[in-house]
């Protein structure tokens, strides 16, 4: 008499046991949503979608950075008790506005007229949260402020559109900074600044005066 042949234990039996359990989970899925009543089954897919939407709908208009929700309209300036500077050099307001993505404007107002170039020289330090980042100094014989980089050990930042600082006005020098250049990207803008002055003498010795911190 021929051996019966073991329907298990033919080659096809463990590829046929494995088809068995990869489709278990797909009918058990398919037995769940069969009980569920066919009005629920309209409204899940239609909750879904509607959470979804407002996700996405969330997502666009919601504003991409919360990091300037702080940035205050104006800095106060307080002078370190030392030597007071002549009003001409003296910082009268720092108006601080956020005009674009990633830009701080600062507008430095004096109390009075900046002395004739090049008689006087301010040098401008920013810092953010209390970190400094760059510092600004006067160009010779030029109304424009060199810019360096305090993050990349001073480098030199090249001025364009978004980041340039000049004198505009008699007694007003204003300030546009990108500040991914500096590598602040996604910290609070808390920014404040620091003024040093000083003006050269008759007798050739220039007088440093006290610094001028401003902060909002």
């Amino acid at each position: 008499m021929a051996d019966e042949i073991d329907s298990d234990s033919s080659p096809d039996g463990d590829q046929h046991a494995g088809n068995v359990d990869a489709e278990a989970p797909q009918r058990g899925l398919r037995q769940v949503w069969e009980k569920v009543p066919p009005g629920l089954r309209t409204v899940i897919p239609l909750a879904l979608l509607v959470s979804v939407v407002i996700v996405g709908f969330y997502n666009w208009v919601r504003p991409s950075r919360d990091d300037w929700s702080h940035l205050p309209d104006r800095l106060i300036c307080q002078m370190q008790s030392v030597t007071r500077p002549p009003p001409a050099l003296v910082v009268d307001s720092v108006g601080v506005t956020h005009p674009r993505a990633d830009i701080l404007a600062l507008v430095v107002h004096f109390a009075q007229p900046l002395p004739a170039a090049p008689s006087y020289q301010l040098t401008y330090r920013l810092a953010n949260n209390g970190t400094p980042f760059a510092v600004l100094t006067q160009r010779p014989g030029s109304d424009d402020l060199a810019i360096s980089n305090t993050r990349a050990d001073g480098a030199d930042v090249r001025t364009d559109l978004g980041t340039h600082a000049r004198r505009t006005g008699p007694d007003t020098v204003e300030m546009t900074l990108d500040l991914t250049k500096f590598g602040i990207q996604k910290d609070f803008v808390n920014p404040a600044i620091t003024v040093s002055s000083q003006l050269d003498t008759p007798r050739g010795e220039p007088m440093a005066y006290a610094l001028q911190v401003c902060h909002g």
